[in-house]
């Protein structure tokens, strides 16, 4: 087999070589979310149904206020990965120090800002409820975990920067966990939010310190307490980093703005059984998200040191496409019955629809993920960003005309053009920036598997299931695997 198709030989040794790294960056993701998951009954009987309900909101304000990072973690990241050769490790420590002066700065202003808003707007607010005290209390300890947290990520990026995503995973589960331990801990001797808040505070306080701690053990020339920051290192920084926190706020856009054009355009039913099709791709399309982020550094540091990337491209991108479609296909078998073991009976017949359409929808965006930490790395954050502001622009016209033509399904139906076609013309305008191939359709080939993928779920004559299905393994060796030979043999050209 591997005499015959090379391109697998080497696709298998991928997983295996960083097997390590996607395990804790899938750790990371995952665990969190799942232990927050099984701990929800303990607080809802510990603190209400209302109180719980102020307890999540305050968290979704924690994590909703991590748009105001302004991209400094991502820069953190990328400098210290592309200035990672010795005769460059001044250069590196210099510009981390900058960005961490320039992320002092930033917390003093917001902290400014939000202090002032406070007293100009909370006597309004709050005027007669008898509860200001409690809500002030709770808004300062909610600005100061931010905060923390906006230095936990700064520390731990540098740890990604080097490549050393195990130390980096480590320290974020465990700073997570112990802030929902304390606070469960805190609610057996007293169910009050201001209490156990406190808890969490303590918590996300003692793991910054330690951070910090063993991090100036490891990097002496690190300075948390650095002010200054010349034009030049502000312009480098800025440059990237702005175009990051852009990147960001558009993602955040993207995976709001279509529940509000369900909700407003087809009613909250049926933003409901949309929003849990969503939610099981979202899942999907996370966990092979997460299991690459590695490669963030790896590509920033080939970039600088201008090293052949198309061979690792290829690699990425067959390993996460061709593992992404059979996972979705095997979830695709099994969903009517995990669906109904999942959901109410109810639920489970106006949901299962979306589900499938979603699917569908996972099959196709999950060919641009390798595609944009490769634009990051590469300093191409720019076209990243508009790509993704060009989705949501283009979403926000597609899904109610959609709507219009199909009922409900069209909503879905809508978003696959954005795959479809700004997908197609991102990864073409990537693949001539970096690996100077000059055809229109490069981008639009890598969707062939996805496309026999969706026939395979939309269709319902089960001949045209089959056939599809068993085209799918063909049409991936000619999309992917002959790509990836030929990128081979051109590396190993350049090294003769």
């Amino acid at each position: 087999m591997t005499k015959l198709f090379p391109a697998f030989s080497r696709l298998i040794q991928l997983p295996l070589k960083y097997a390590g790294q996607a395990f804790w960056t899938v750790s990371d993701a995952l665990i969190y979310p799942i232990l927050l998951l099984i701990a929800t009954p303990f607080f809802i009987s510990h603190l209400g149904v209302e109180d719980f309900g102020y307890w999540m909101l305050i968290n979704s304000v924690i994590a909703g206020l991590g748009v105001l990072n302004f991209g400094m973690s991502e820069s953190v990241i990328k400098f210290v990965s592309e200035f990672s050769r010795e005769d460059q490790r001044d250069t590196q420590i210099h510009l981390v120090n900058s960005i961490t002066a320039l992320q002092n700065r930033l917390s003093i202003v917001i902290l400014g800002v939000f202090i002032l808003s406070g007293i100009v707007v909370l006597p309004f607010v709050l005027t007669g409820t008898g509860e200001a005290p409690v809500w002030v209390t709770l808004g300062v300890m909610t600005l100061i975990i931010f905060l923390l947290r906006l230095y936990e990520q700064l520390f731990v990026a540098i740890y990604k920067g080097i490549e050393r995503y195990e130390m980096a995973s480590k320290w974020t589960i465990a700073s997570k966990l112990s802030q929902l331990i304390v606070q469960m801990v805190a609610l057996t001797f007293h169910a009050d939010l201001v209490w156990i808040f406190s808890f969490a505070l303590g918590a996300a306080g003692f793991f910054v310190i330690a951070e910090w701690k063993k991090l100036k053990k490891d990097y002496p020339r690190f300075h948390l307490m650095s002010w200054s920051v010349d034009q030049e290192s502000m312009k480098k920084v800025l440059g990237f980093s702005l175009w990051s926190w852009g990147q960001s706020i558009s993602g955040i856009i993207a995976s709001q703005a279509d529940r509000y054009i369900v909700a407003a355009v087809g009613g909250i039913q049926t933003f409901t059984f949309y929003s849990i099709g969503q939610m099981v791709a979202s899942q999907f399309h996370s966990l092979f998200s997460s299991a690459v982020t590695w490669i963030f550094p790896k590509i920033s540091r080939k970039s600088a040191n201008q090293e052949g990337m198309e061979l690792a491209y290829r690699k990425l991108q067959a390993w996460v496409v061709g593992a992404g479609l059979a996972g979705l296909l095997i979830f695709y078998w099994l969903s009517e019955w995990l669906i109904a073991l999942w959901l109410p009976a109810d639920v489970y017949a106006n949901s299962l629809v979306y589900v499938h359409l979603f699917i569908v929808y996972a099959g196709f965006s999950i060919t641009s993920i390798i595609p944009f930490y490769f634009m990051n790395g590469a300093g191409l954050v720019k076209l990243n960003t508009l790509s993704g502001l060009s989705g949501i622009a283009l979403s926000a016209v597609t899904m109610p005309i959609g709507y219009w033509i199909a009922g409900p399904s069209g909503f879905v139906y809508g978003r696959y053009l954005v795959p479809l076609l700004i997908g197609s013309v991102t990864r073409t305008v990537l693949h001539q920036r970096l690996f100077n191939i000059s055809n229109w359709y490069s981008g639009t080939t890598l969707l062939a598997p996805s496309v026999f993928f969706a026939v395979v779920i939309l269709l319902n004559d089960p001949v045209l299931k089959m056939v599809s299905a068993l085209l799918i393994p063909v049409v991936f060796y000619f999309s992917y695997l002959l790509p990836l030979n030929g990128a081979s043999r051109k590396a190993v050209s350049v090294h003769e």
